[in-house]
């Protein structure tokens, strides 16, 4: 008998049904709190494939993106949240069938690029990448790979409090936050179910036209 999904495989497998917007919400719930980015199914299926099969079965509950109209910026949220939490970008399943492969034969291929970009990795050796075996793709990156810390930072601010110890925290972030403030901005944040998504559209345009200017 299988066994029961676990909350971050449900959630990457079903989550685009039965959640919709709140999705890439629960998932850096689930990811500050500690849950493996690294799960593989029985298949070899991880994390990052199954959530791009699953947007690609529920592509009509899709809201409007954080982006453009055209762009899938819920998808690419939720892609960010999982590669910096660690999921692995080079993952090929036990058919020989790579994340990459997946995101083009689906239609996500933007995504996934803007996606492998932003997170620092260099997008062309990822995408020719066949063997997760072999290391030499992941040895030769075209700058700091963004973490999951970072990236909470920037959108989900009250789920990076969660993650990292406060010696640890940014500094420009508590040196703004004094410990009354964090209790009332977790208040105000737990009582909006879609806080993530401007901020989200923030960072991503920031991220675009720095790409732009390099």
């Amino acid at each position: 008998m299988d066994s029961p999904l676990g909350p971050l495989e449900l959630l990457t497998s079903v989550g685009f049904e039965k959640c919709t917007t709140e999705t890439a919400s629960k998932i850096a719930f689930l990811g500050a709190g500690g849950a493996d980015p690294y799960f593989r199914n029985g298949r070899g299926e991880s994390y990052l494939r199954q959530i791009l099969v699953a947007r690609a079965k529920y592509s009509g509950t899709m809201y409007e993106s954080l982006v453009t109209k055209a762009h899938d910026g819920q998808l690419k949220d939720v892609l960010m949240l999982l590669v910096t939490a660690g999921a692995d970008v080079f993952a090929v399943n036990r058919s020989g069938e790579s994340v990459s492969d997946v995101a083009i034969k689906l239609g996500y291929s933007v995504e996934w690029k803007e996606t492998l970009e932003e997170c620092g990795y260099d997008v062309s050796n990822v995408l020719n990448h066949s063997d997760e075996h072999d290391e030499v793709p992941r040895q030769h990156q075209q700058r700091h790979l963004l973490t999951f810390a970072e990236y909470l930072q920037e959108v989900y601010r009250r789920y990076y409090r969660t993650a990292v110890p406060k010696h640890l925290r940014i500094k420009e972030m508590d040196s703004s936050d004094s410990s009354d403030s964090e209790e009332e901005e977790d208040e105000d944040d737990f009582g909006e179910q879609a806080d993530g998504n401007s901020d989200a559209e923030s960072f991503h345009t920031t991220m675009e036209s720095a790409n732009e200017d390099t």
